[in-house]
């Protein structure tokens, strides 16, 4: 009963990058995100983490993940987004 975010810089590396796979695959991960909290020291990676998912899950995961997205920023029922 509770949404899941995964931050894109999560990606970047090896380490993270295989349990971020397994979340996905297993479907819990609901939206994502970047961990940007200063652009020059922590700059934004939402350009590799779409290319990336978009390359291993294909075009409608990253979709899923913005749908999603939208819907909690919209104010959406839990099942809504789901």
């Amino acid at each position: 009963g509770v949404l899941a975010q995964m931050n894109t810089s999560s990606l970047l590396h090896r380490d993270s990058r295989r349990a971020c796979v397994k979340l996905i695959k297993d479907g819990r991960v609901h939206t994502i995100g970047t961990d940007t909290h200063n652009p020059e020291s922590r700059p934004p990676s939402m350009e590799f983490g779409k290319k990336f998912i978009e390359r291993k899950f294909g075009k409608g995961c990253f979709e899923y993940f913005q749908r999603n997205t939208r819907a909690i920023l919209d104010n959406a029922d839990y099942d809504e987004i789901i």
